[in-house]
């Protein structure tokens, strides 16, 4: 029961699915399908009628087996035209059919019918067919050869070529009914088809007004956006325009620009069209590229998963003229859409006067630094050569008092003599020392750098060896300066012997003097430098040169290139000092190969005329005297030397550690006591109170100031306003002996 069911189903599925006309995507078609469906199913439905009625009423054997053929045939056409539809070609199924009707019907009416039977009627039928399942053309097509046809039928009967057999009432009746129905299937589907399309022109002129609507309203937005879209373009147009800093952005692939700021001509003197078309490592300095490629490899993956990061960095590009320009740049890596890919975004801003500016900015902190560290060193070897010089003062006057006592012919005179060489010796070290660190007396006068230079020249011949060439270029109306001839001298031949041993296979020293000017612009690069006129003397070689590394300590204290023995380290560090004790200022360039120029400043002074010769000093009595001298001095064997040796020459001398036992002697023996000679650096009161309390007790007296250290600039001018005179440290017997009686007869 079930499985009959089952079948039934089935085939009233199937049935139905065959009755039920195909739906295509094509609305038309589907319309066109349907009525042609309708119409072919129509046909099948008749025609088997007809043959159904002529088998009932005993008419097939009167009109043979030709007629139950060719409705047989019309059934089969309409059948193949239906599986033709199902095939989707509709149209060919539409032409094939209203052309096999038009063909039967005329076919028919040449044959039984004539002009007076039913094919009018079907012609008509035909047409309005054609109209609706192919359009106009086809219709006026059948109309036109549905008239050929009626008057072709029309013509043969009048003239008798053909004569036509009428049917019997009933035949007439049945044909005529048939093609009721079928011309009543034909108009149904027409008018229904042409209501169905009035309606759907109805529902599409809706549609088409509320589709106006609504394009309306998209057009109304799309040109609100449009005015958007240019308004954003223009205001990032105008910022992109007139920004300072370079908008860019730059294809990773290629490493070429896609797009760039007006701006970047200003910064690298190229337009933007030259950028889009020049590739990227002729635009940044070597290292600079290197640094790129290295970031946009390091963070290009990163970036593409998180575009939030930010990379920043200073590049080194060259400018059109050749000119180098340093340039912040912040970049990240962002999908363009109008790329299709990813693409480097980024913002560059012009640092290359600020890059100055840190350059200078270190420079001056390395040379403050540099100034600070000579400056610190030279407190250390101040203080150094002054404890050294208290030391020496004990042997070289220990020294000299045994060798003043002993006859020529002792055999000790000679190792004594040998003692105070050793002494001697050091105690010029102990002045270049001193001369370094600024604590040595100069002797400043108003000079000639090219007098000097003159006077030296001769003695540089016989110092320096023959294969180096010696060359001066003396400038002429050279300004006078204020210098220490000695000590001048002292930095020339220096100088001169650095220059030899540096050209060991000969070359030429060469020496020259010029008046200089040095700027505001100079000095802000040199921190120990003020702006005025100078005299610049050069002293250059073209020996071995330096490098960085040595250039930067070679004014301190016992640093030298030589080896063990050939050189104390002390030379350019008393030429150093020198000069800063003049207020000069010195430099020197140097490379490995290519030689050393040293150049030395000199400040000038105002002075009319040449500088005179030099006075010649005035002679002194013998240094013997009767006086009473209070010698003071914190170091008790300075104390007894000094006494031992004044006692030798005839003074009476009182001794006092410091400076307040000083002062209670002085006091209660001022009237006895001619001359005071005192230490300067003593601890507790120390030597210019000490000083300032003897003058406060007895302005005439006087005061002979003896120290290690060469007292300078105002304190010096204090002193020598006070004090009768300056003994430096240490001091050999003779010349104690004169000053003392020079300052004791003044």
């Amino acid at each position: 029961m079930e499985q009959n069911q089952t079948i039934s189903e089935g085939l009233y599925a199937r049935i139905k699915r065959l009755l039920t006309p195909p739906v295509f995507e094509d609305e038309e078609k589907t319309r066109v399908a349907m009525i042609l469906g309708v119409i072919l199913w129509s046909v099948v439905a008749v025609t088997s009628t007809l043959i159904i009625v002529w088998r009932i009423t005993g008419k097939s054997h009167e009109l043979g087996p030709y007629a139950f053929a060719a409705n047989s045939f019309i059934i089969a056409v309409a059948i193949s035209l239906l599986f033709l539809i199902r095939s989707g070609y509709v149209k060919a199924a539409g032409f094939v059919f209203v052309v096999f009707v038009w063909c039967n019907i005329t076919f028919q009416a040449f044959t039984s019918d004539g002009v007076r039977g039913s094919a009018t009627i079907i012609y008509i039928t035909i047409m309005v067919l054609a109209g609706l399942l192919l359009g106009w053309r086809m219709s006026i097509a059948i109309a036109a050869l549905s008239t050929v046809s009626i008057w072709t039928l029309a013509y043969t009967e009048q003239v008798g070529l053909m004569s036509f057999q009428l049917d019997g009432a009933y035949e007439v009746a049945l044909e005529s009914t048939s093609m009721f129905i079928l011309s009543a299937v034909f108009l149904t589907l027409t008018t229904t088809g042409l209501s169905k399309a009035l309606k759907r022109a109805r529902n599409s002129e809706h549609s088409l007004k509320e589709s106006n609507r609504a394009l309306q309203y998209n057009l109304e937005q799309l040109e609100q956006r449009e005015n958007a879209l240019r308004d954003s373009e223009e205001r990032f147009r105008l910022l992109a325009e007139n920004v300072v800093d370079i908008i860019w952005i730059l294809d990773p692939d290629t490493l070429r620009f896609v797009y760039i700021s007006p701006s970047v001509e200003r910064t690298v003197g190229y337009t933007p069209e030259d950028m889009m078309a020049l590739e990227l490592d002729h635009l940044l300095s070597a290292e600079s590229m290197d640094l790129a490629l290295k970031t946009l490899s390091k963070r290009l993956e990163k970036s593409q998963y998180d575009p939030s990061q930010i990379t920043r960095g200073e590049l080194e590009l060259h400018h059109r003229d050749g000119s180098s320009v340093w340039v912040e740049t912040t970049a990240r890596i962002l999908y363009i859409n109008w790329l299709s890919s990813f693409g480097i975004i980024g913002v560059t801003r012009d640092i290359t006067k600020r890059k100055a500016s840190e350059k200078e900015r270190k420079q001056l902190q390395i040379q403050l630094m540099q100034a600070q560290k000579m400056e610190a060193v030279g407190t250390l070897a101040g203080g150094i050569a002054h404890d050294f010089n208290n030391s020496l003062q004990g042997i070289l006057g220990y020294t000299q008092i045994l060798i003043f006592e002993k006859n020529k012919s002792d055999p000790d005179l000679k190792l004594l003599k040998q003692i105070e060489k050793a002494a001697m010796w050091s105690s010029k070290l102990t002045k270049q020392l001193l001369t370094f660190s600024r604590k040595m007396e100069s002797q400043l006068r108003p000079l000639d750098l090219n007098h000097e230079v003159r006077q030296l020249e001769q003695l540089l011949e016989r110092t320096i060896p023959k294969m180096i060439g010696i060359e001066t270029q003396l400038g002429k109306d050279l300004k006078i300066i204020n210098g220490d001839p000695v000590q001048i001298e002292q930095v020339i031949m220096n100088l001169s012997i650095n220059a030899r041993d540096a050209m060991p296979d000969g070359g030429t020293l060469v020496i020259e003097c010029e008046n200089a000017i040095l700027d505001e612009n100079y000095c802000k690069n040199h921190v120990d430098v003020i702006p005025g006129e100078f005299v610049r003397m050069s002293l250059s070689d073209n020996g071995k040169g330096m490098d960085k590394q040595t250039l930067q300590h070679i004014f301190e204290p016992f640093f030298t290139t030589k080896k063990v023995g050939e050189g104390t380290g002390l030379g350019l560090a008393m030429v150093y000092g020198i000069v800063k004790n003049h207020r000069g200022h010195i430099t020197c360039e140097s490379a490995p190969g290519t030689g050393t120029t040293f150049r030395i400043y000199f400040p000038i002074i105002e002075q009319t005329g040449r500088p005179k010769p030099e006075l010649q000093a005035e002679m002194v009595r013998s240094p013997h005297g009767r006086e009473n001298i209070l010698l003071v001095d914190d170091e008790d064997y300075l104390r007894d030397l000094g006494q031992s040796i004044l006692t030798r020459f005839g003074y009476s001398v009182l001794t006092a550690p410091d400076g307040e036992t000083a002062l209670q002697i002085y006091r209660e023996q001022s009237a006895r006591i001619s001359l005071v000679i005192l230490d300067l650096i003593m601890p507790g009161m120390g030597g210019k109170n000490c000083l300032d309390q003897i003058l406060a007790e007895n302005p005439s007296a006087r005061v002979l100031i003896a120290s290690g250290y060469s007292v300078d600039g105002p304190t010096r001018n204090e002193l020598e306003s006070k004090a009768s005179g300056f003994i430096s440290k240490p001091f050999e017997l003779n010349q104690l002996t004169r000053i003392v009686r020079r300052t004791l007869d003044e």
